[in-house]
């Protein structure tokens, strides 16, 4: 039996599956994206277990979008993520091509990523905007790099768009009263900050 410390626990093990991503995409002069083909290859380390599906469109409207994800076993052992496997690798591919498309259109990336945004999101998106001040901030971030030769700042948006799948989660609570007025609450819930200990308390 092997036991070490967390640190070098999770330098050997933690963290997502490292992947390489490739795409061909035509989009129009606006930045609108037409068709787009994706390929994404996936260190699994050495057991497909470790596959996950690290493609997607993300948030994004893009018709006849073509999607492939394949996992490659090689001699390192498998990561071990938690939440959302795959999902967030998927966003991060999407908000490159993003990124990469509004340089090839001379626009702001924010402009491209609304220009190819579902329907849904585009009122939480305009509504999150407001709130953090976004023109405004994109102004003072563009008269700060106009002013500084070496110093920079940036600014980015991001949307992401996760699928819940209710049938697939069977998380359990269990609420034991005993007769001195003692409370007993087991739940399966993973605590990620989110404050879950803290309301179970309250």
């Amino acid at each position: 039996l092997l036991q070490i410390d967390r640190t070098p626990d999770f330098q050997a093990f933690g963290a997502r599956a490292p992947f390489h991503a490739s795409w061909e995409l035509s989009h129009e002069d606006t930045g609108k994206i037409i068709s787009m083909n994706q390929e994404v290859y996936q260190n699994v380390g050495t057991d497909m277990l470790g596959f996950s599906q690290a493609s997607s469109v993300n948030c994004y409207n893009i018709p006849h979008a073509q999607l492939h994800c394949k996992g490659v076993i090689t001699n390192l052992p498998c990561n071990t993520w938690m939440r959302a496997p795959g999902d967030f690798e998927g966003a991060f591919i999407m908000e490159t091509i993003m990124e990469q498309v509004a340089r090839a259109v001379s626009r702001e990336p924010v402009e491209v990523q609304e220009l190819n945004m579902v329907p849904g999101m585009q009122k939480a998106w305009q509504r999150l905007k407001t709130k953090v001040s976004y023109e405004e901030t994109l102004k003072a971030v563009k008269d700060f790099n106009s002013k500084n030769r070496y110093r920079k700042k940036g600014i980015y948006c991001m949307g992401s768009r996760y699928q819940l799948q209710p049938h697939s989660f069977m998380e359990k609570c269990f609420v034991r009263v005993y007769d001195d007025g003692s409370v007993l609450l087991e739940h399966t819930g993973l605590e990620v900050g989110q404050g879950m200990d803290t309301k179970a308390l309250q």
